[in-house]
Parts: structure tokens; C-alpha cells; sequence
């Protein structure tokens, strides 16, 4: 679970495009030969559209887990070493100046943290379910809720792609950025990200790929491999839905699959708490009017294709 942009190396405007960024470029003309991945990041897709989940989707309830273990180390060390103190105190081991003096830099020190801590919940909980993506292929302009609430609309072909780096917290990272640049074509203006992260640049571009080639060629070729469609469009995701999300990373490896399931089950509650916080995202009319649905498009793919039980 990685949080650039979002609690680790925040998105800056008007910051220059880095040397490495350069190099990483994606072009939006140039095929790649790779296989085209969705990595279970489509909402729905269409004839006209194509609505991606954002960057930190996957990781939806991570954050708020980890705030309230804080939260609960916090609690537990002012009522045990205050405690402590206060008993040696009342046994006469210590003065009360000393005693007092103890308890209430812990109260301060705790405090400060557990102030932090909400703070950092804050990220996800009272937002928006996820900060979706739209694609549209017909008018060729790409569509960003971005986490400071801000709706950005820009044309495909002008936005700089890119594998930029992420935090270092799991070694080397990269994902999907798009970056939005002023007029000087060397500062960025609006910094937003694809849903997948990685250590392999590979499985990035797979992923480029497949929004490339449905932005040029359409979903004909596409729409074979998307066996599940994340079940958020227009509603808040299911405690089971988001259960198979939390797991579904952890699913290569059947040792570390049951080594973390009591933390993923943990994590899975949080989320549903995230969710059932947040409000579901929406666009403005003129968005949907652009994004009209074709009658009996062959191609159009949502949640329905899903088991009943994960729509």
C-alpha cells in the first residue's frame, strides 16, 4: 500500500518535470509491445468511455487501520505509564511535582500524536468513495476527480504520461502519472495517477497500454479479458466487495495470503467504515452529456458482468 500524492510525496504545482520523468515517458501514439492489462481498475467501460478508480482505491481502509492502532497505543500508554506514575505517588515514591510533571508531558506527547493521527484519517474518511477517471474516446479528453475536489478536464493528447517515481516505503516504485502542464510545456499545472503502483515498470505499461489502445482503438479488444468491474458506480462498495479487494493483493502467495488475513480482515472492516463515510462521486451535466451512452452498445461492460454477490 503505497500513498504518494496522498500522504507521502504530495503533488506540487508549477514544480518543474524531473529528468526521469522525461525519460519515462509515455506517448500516446506509440504501441508498446506488451500485453494490455485492466488490473481490475475499470468501473465501466463503453463505446464512448472508459471510468478507471483512482490510485488509491486499493488501499482504501490501510490508512484509517493504521491511524487507529496509534490511536489505541496512544490510549493504552497514557492509562498504564499515567497510571504508574500516579500509583507511585500514592505509594510514596515519588513527589507530586515529579509525578504530575510525567503524566501530563505523556498527556502532551500523546496528544500531539493522536491530533496527527486524525489528521491523517481525515485522508480517507469523509471524502469521496473513490475519485474516478473518465476516459472519452469519442471527444478525446480526459476527465479527473482530483482529491482536492477539484474536476479537471483536458485533452488526451496534451497531457504528459508518464512512470514517475513514489515513496520509498516498499523499495523502488513507480506508477501511472499524468501530468497537465502550463503554458512553458516545462511546469505542471494538475498531477494525477492511474489506479496501479509497482516496483515493475513492465506491469505499468501493460496498463498504459490497455487505456491507450482503448483511447485509439476502441473496446472491441479490450472487453475479453475484463472478467469483474469494481462495483462502485453510483454507490458505495460492499463490506464483500471490499473484502476480495483488500485479499485479492495478497492472492499470489497462499502463505503470506493466511499469514496476513487477520490484518486484511482488519483492514476490510476500516475500509467499509471509509466507505460508509464518504459520499459517491458525481459529474457535473455537462460531463454526462459528453459521455452519453451509445443505445445498445455491444461493447458496454459495469458491475453486472460481476457475481451477484460482488455488484
Amino acid at each position: 500500500m503505497d500513498f504518494t500524492g496522498l500522504v507521502t510525496k504530495l503533488y506540487k504545482k508549477n514544480r518543474r518535470i524531473t529528468d526521469e520523468e522525461r525519460e519515462n515517458r509515455l506517448w500516446q501514439k506509440s504501441r508498446l509491445d506488451v500485453e494490455p492489462s485492466y488490473q481490475l481498475a475499470v468501473v465501466k467501460i463503453n463505446s464512448t468511455f472508459l471510468e478507471s478508480v483512482d490510485r488509491y482505491f486499493d488501499s482504501r481502509g490501510a490508512l484509517t487501520f493504521g491511524c487507529l492502532v496509534i490511536l489505541a497505543f496512544c490510549t493504552w500508554f497514557i492509562w498504564g505509564t499515567g497510571g504508574a506514575i500516579l500509583g507511585l505517588y500514592f505509594s510514596g515514591e515519588a513527589a507530586l511535582g515529579i509525578s504530575l510533571g510525567f503524566v501530563a508531558a505523556i498527556v502532551v506527547l500523546c496528544g500531539a500524536l493522536a491530533f496527527w493521527t486524525c489528521w491523517m484519517a481525515r485522508k480517507e474518511l469523509f471524502r469521496l468513495t473513490y475519485y474516478p477517471i473518465r476516459l472519452n474516446r469519442r471527444n478525446r479528453v480526459l476527465y479527473v476527480h482530483k482529491t482536492d475536489g477539484d474536476i479537471i478536464a483536458v485533452p488526451w493528447d496534451e497531457v504528459f504520461f508518464t512512470l514517475s517515481p513514489c515513496s520509498s516505503m516498499y523499495g523502488r516504485t513507480w506508477d501511472i502519472r499524468g501530468l497537465v502542464l502550463n503554458a512553458d510545456a516545462e511546469t505542471v499545472r494538475h498531477e494525477f495517477a492511474f489506479a496501479p503502483w509497482s516496483s515493475d515498470q513492465d506491469e505499468l505499461r501493460s496498463h498504459w497500454e490497455f487505456l491507450r489502445r482503448y483511447m485509439d482503438d476502441g473496446p472491441a479488444a479490450l472487453v475479453s479479458q475484463i472478467e469483474f468491474c469494481m462495483p462502485v458506480d453510483g454507490k458505495r462498495e460492499s463490506f464483500r466487495a471490499g473484502l476480495e479487494r483488500i485479499f485479492a493483493g495478497d492472492s499470489g502467495n497462499i502463505f503470506f495470503y493466511w499469514l496476513m488475513s487477520p490484518i486484511n480482515a482488519a483492514v476490510a472492516c476500516c475500509r467499509w467504515l471509509v466507505m460508509k463515510s464518504c459520499k459517491v462521486p458525481t459529474w457535473p451535466r455537462e460531463i454526462e452529456d459528453a459521455c452519453r451512452l451509445e443505445p445498445s452498445d455491444l461493447y458496454a461492460r459495469d458491475s453486472s458482468i460481476n457475481p451477484p454477490n460482488l455488484r
